[in-house]
């Protein structure tokens, strides 16, 4: 960086976007906002689709983080777990980074001693938890604990939303240890875990992307094989909150027997956008991302860390989506003889 954010408020921030595949996603963020940022480049790998991207764009296109220019003021990563490498070089050089989810835990220690040693954020994108039907879930979850624990959590969701659920999870209970859960079965595409977190009962359906023994036998994300994305549904003595989809609705449901006041309504809509469309939908998917960016540039501008970007948040989401991740990979394991 050529000057500290703080003195760049006239202008929009330089970002550059790492990765053509889910990195395209970026773009619409910023398409919201061109008063606060400008993609001034793409950082690829060089293949046929991120130089019809960079193209489209017409934007210059990096084959490394050598050959970025001095000037750019925050990276969005989009590589994946395969690229940590380049996530620790642009810390390295002093550039803020928000990097997608999920990440191993030992990256993401590298990641924050690098970034605590240069004085700039580094954050993780967990994306899920910053969309308005997860933010209705999250803030009614932590009103209704103010007067009781909740008893139960049951869960659908897939492998590729385990990170994403998790830091919902975090966000809405504060902490998830003890994590206790053990692989009790499988029924149809779903791998059944029961056990208790933080002392929960808890009870999660996982659709495995693995669809068979060869590694290419994985279901692409988004692909029409999955069947939820996710459902959350978080129990307490007086009802039951449900969070039905990534884009909703939320609802509450009281408990008939829980001596309520006999003319209040037993369920009550706290997100219920009638008529989403799935277009409407990505522009909150937009909107979304945008949130992650702003945040991040707000505290590289000197503002505070968020509660969900510090070190102890992401690292006990991210050691806890791991261990569940370990444990539905045993069933891949062949046993032995």
């Amino acid at each position: 960086m050529t000057a500290p954010l703080a003195a760049m408020q006239a202008r929009p921030l330089n970002v550059v976007v790492c990765g053509s595949n889910y990195g395209r996603a970026y773009f619409d963020a910023v398409e919201l906002a061109p008063q606060e940022f400008f993609v001034a480049g793409l950082v690829a790998r060089g293949s046929a689709r991120s130089r019809q991207l960079a193209f489209a764009r017409d934007l210059p296109l990096f084959m490394s983080v050598q050959e970025l220019p001095e000037g750019i003021d925050l990276v969005c990563a989009a590589l994946g777990r395969n690229a940590s490498d380049v996530v620790l070089e642009l810390l390295r050089r002093g550039l803020p980074v928000l990097c997608e989810h999920p990440q191993r835990p030992a990256f993401l220690k590298q990641a924050f001693q690098i970034s605590a040693a240069h004085g700039i954020p580094f954050h993780i994108n967990g994306h899920f938890a910053a969309l308005p039907a997860a933010g209705n879930f999250i803030r009614e979850a932590r009103r209704r604990r103010e007067a009781a624990e909740p008893v139960f959590l049951a869960a659908m969701l897939t492998d590729r939303s385990l990170y994403g659920f998790i830091d919902i999870l975090r966000r809405a209970l504060d902490r998830l240890e003890p994590c206790l859960l053990q692989l009790i079965g499988r029924s149809g595409p779903f791998q059944t875990l029961e056990g208790s977190i933080r002392g929960i009962p808890v009870t999660l359906q996982v659709q495995r992307s693995v669809t068979g023994p060869e590694t290419s036998d994985i279901l692409p994300d988004a692909d029409k094989a999955y069947l939820v994305e996710q459902r959350i549904e978080l129990g307490f003595a007086a009802g039951v909150l449900s969070q039905l989809s990534i884009a909703g609705p939320v609802f509450w449901n009281a408990n008939y027997h829980a001596g309520m006041d006999p003319n209040q309504p037993l369920g009550s809509p706290l997100y219920l956008k009638g008529g989403l469309s799935a277009q409407s939908f990505q522009q909150e998917r937009a909107a979304a991302n945008l949130h992650s960016m702003r945040a991040l540039a707000a505290q590289a501008r000197g503002g505070e860390t968020a509660s969900e970007q510090t070190a102890e948040h992401i690292l006990e989401v991210s050691h806890t989506a791991e261990a569940i991740g370990e444990i539905l990979r045993m069933q891949d394991r062949p046993e032995e003889a």
